[in-house]
C-alpha cells in the first residue's frame, strides 16, 4: 500500500465517527455497517479512494463517516431535502476500529484542489474519514442509531456535575421525550453494546453538544450485563 494512504494509528483517530444514511444507501444492518466490497484486493488502492472521493459509481469497500456532529446533521438534512426515506443517524466508537483514514488528507495526497476543473475532485472533506470494510457486528462499536426524519430540537443532557445542550432528530431515541435525552442515550447504548459505560455515554454528549473531549477517554470503565464495575 502507498505510504501516503496508510490507515491512521490510534491516537490519530477520533473518538466518534457519525454516519446518516436513507433507505436507499443503507449499509447498516445486523449490528454492523457493511461495505460494498470490491473483489480483487484485501486493502484499498489509491484507485479505490479516488473513485470514492469523486463518486464514481463502482464498489470501493470504502464506507464515509463524519466525526462532527454538526456535519453529520448537515448531511442527514440533505438526505431529507432530497426526499430519501427512513433517514437515520449511525454512532459509532472509532478507538478500535481499523482501516481508519482521514478523508481530508487522502483527498491532498490525490491532488484535489479548489481550481480543479472536475468538481468532484476539488477538497469538500473537512471532518470526514473512510473506513475500510465497514464496521463489524462482533466488534460492538456501533453505541446508537438515532431515527432522522424529524426536525431537530434542542436537549439538554444533565451529567452529574455538567449540563450540556445541543441538538437531535425530535423523538430519534426511543423514549427520548418521556425520560430525557440522556437517560435515552444511555437505554440506547446498552441494547446495541449489551454495557453501561458512564465514560463513553458522557464523551458523546460532548460530541453531539460540540464540547472538548476529557483526557481521562482512553481508559475505559463500563458496567456488564451483571452490574460488575470493568476497567479497560
Amino acid at each position: 500500500m502507498d505510504p501516503q494512504f496508510h490507515p491512521l494509528s490510534g491516537d490519530d483517530k477520533p473518538y466518534f465517527l457519525f454516519r446518516a444514511e436513507s433507505q436507499n444507501n443503507r449499509s447498516f444492518g445486523d449490528g454492523g455497517i457493511f461495505a460494498r466490497h470490491s473483489s480483487h484486493h484485501n486493502h484499498p488502492t489509491r484507485q479505490d479512494f479516488d473513485n470514492h472521493l469523486a463518486w464514481q459509481r463502482t464498489d470501493t469497500g470504502l464506507v464515509s463517516f463524519f466525526s462532527s456532529w454538526r456535519r453529520v446533521m448537515q448531511r442527514r438534512q440533505m438526505l431529507i431535502n432530497d426526499n430519501e426515506g427512513d433517514v437515520i443517524v449511525v454512532a459509532v466508537q472509532a478507538k478500535n476500529l481499523v482501516g481508519v483514514n482521514s478523508a481530508e488528507r487522502v483527498a491532498e495526497a490525490l491532488g484535489y484542489r479548489d481550481e480543479n476543473n472536475d468538481p468532484r475532485r476539488r477538497p469538500c472533506h473537512r471532518d470526514e474519514y473512510l473506513v475500510f470494510g465497514g464496521v463489524a457486528p462482533d466488534d460492538y462499536a456501533v453505541l446508537a442509531v438515532f431515527e432522522g426524519r424529524e426536525p431537530c430540537v434542542s436537549v439538554t443532557f444533565n451529567i452529574p456535575s455538567f449540563e450540556y445542550s445541543g441538538q437531535i432528530p425530535g423523538n430519534s431515541l426511543p423514549g427520548q421525550a418521556e425520560r430525557g435525552p440522556l437517560v435515552a442515550l444511555e437505554d440506547e447504548m446498552y441494547r446495541r453494546t449489551g454495557r453501561k459505560d458512564d465514560l463513553v455515554r458522557d464523551e458523546l454528549v460532548r460530541t453531539i453538544c460540540e464540547v472538548a473531549h476529557m483526557p481521562w477517554l482512553v481508559r475505559t470503565r463500563y458496567r456488564n450485563f451483571d452490574g460488575k464495575e470493568i476497567e479497560m
